[in-house]
């Protein structure tokens, strides 16, 4: 039953079927049609049940597959819809056309447009087209149909077309600005760790080498000298903690919370669907910034190379996953500086453990209780 559930996004059902709906409106030619040959007869309860039954299957279809997919992925839902939508729509054109209704080539337009939105890109040409020309074969072939319907089949594919791809324009550009956020995040982190090792590295070679001056002074018994030494290490120590609270003022550790917001927002620049389950009000305040880090590296590299449409989180007492599905193959997300990085940031706090299928990408930290 699962494979039925209606899965589009519930916020653009209403705009789906806004769009959809009121072309059913042509759908009343064949009710007309059969009604001048009388009402009450058999095959007016037929056209009228037929039509009916149509009408279901492609607002059905309409709301069930996700318009202008992302993912390059043919999945078994798509193919079950698709071929079942197209299926009835050639049984209700031979319907009608057995009833002596005409103009069947018009009903292709149903299905031509939920192809045009619903299909994979590299689908979506080959089908349109075959679907026109199957238009063209009826149109010529069937006695009494319209011989230009065809063209205007192919007039109304091209405006939905687009349609789509306005939509893909825009899916794009707020996956680029997502992927532009996570970039200047990361770039600005790579400049404050640079500037901590700029600014640090001189002040502590410094110290290191009044200390050692310190020890020989003391050696030699100079303990006037040793005074004034230990001043200048005091004074170098204080210009090192004010040098640090400088850089790392925009670089202290990371809040969950924060972070929980940030990656919503930028899953909702990008169009990501994210399913989060967080329940981490127990977890102690190393272990919540442990958690950030790993929730930040997770949604950084399924955007860099997975181009993800879902992307789940859960969070709780003992442990973080994210897991993400997998539509492109850039690069390899496997075991990188990230994720080392993490494990060094973990510890002997937990286990890190990041894994890739075929279709999916998952990243694990399991906490050690204590």
């Amino acid at each position: 039953m699962r494979n039925w559930k209606l899965q589009a996004d519930p916020s653009e059902t209403k705009s789906v079927l806004a769009h959809s709906a009121p072309f059913l409106v042509f759908l009343g030619f064949p009710l007309v049609a059969a009604s001048q040959q009388g009402t009450g007869s058999l095959t007016w309860y037929l056209v009228v049940v037929s039509t009916l039954i149509y009408a279901v299957i492609y607002l059905l279809t309409a709301v069930a597959l996700p318009i202008a997919p992302r993912s390059s992925k043919v999945t078994k839902r798509f193919i079950t819809w698709q071929v079942s939508f197209a299926v009835f729509t050639v049984l209700y054109m031979l319907l009608i056309h057995l009833v002596g209704g005409i103009g069947i080539v018009f009903f292709l337009s149903y299905f031509l447009s939920l192809w045009i939105l619903q299909a994979l890109k590299p689908l979506l040409l080959p089908g349109a087209l075959l679907t026109v020309a199957l238009a063209t074969v009826t149109a010529f072939l069937i006695p009494g149909e319209i011989k230009f319907s065809p063209l205007i089949l192919l007039l109304a594919g091209f405006t939905v077309f687009m349609s789509r791809r306005a939509i893909d324009l825009d899916n794009q550009g707020r996956e680029n600005a997502a992927k532009e956020l996570l970039y200047a995040q990361e770039k600005e982190r790579n400049r404050i760790s640079a500037d901590l090792h700029d600014v640090l590295g001189q002040t502590l070679t410094a110290l290191s080498l009044k200390a050692e001056l310190a020890e020989k002074l003391l050696e030699a018994e100079q303990t006037e000298k040793v005074a004034g030494q230990l001043k200048q290490l005091q004074d170098l120590t204080r210009k090192a903690l004010n040098e640090v609270r400088a850089v790392v003022a925009a670089n202290r550790a990371l809040d969950l919370e924060a972070e929980i917001q940030n990656c919503m927002g930028i899953c909702e620049t990008a169009g990501i669907k994210l399913l989060l389950r967080a329940e981490y009000a127990t977890q102690s305040a190393q272990l919540q910034t442990i958690s950030a880090y790993v929730l930040r590296e997770a949604i950084t590299n399924a955007l860099r190379h997975a181009s993800p449409t879902e992307i789940a989180v859960t969070i709780d007492a003992t442990h973080i996953q994210v897991t993400n599905d997998i539509n492109s193959v850039k690069n390899s997300a496997g075991t990188g500086l990230g994720i080392d990085s993490l494990k060094q940031r973990v510890g002997n706090l937990g286990k890190v453990s990041a894994e890739q299928t075929q279709n999916q990408w998952i990243l694990e930290v399991s906490f050690h209780q204590a």
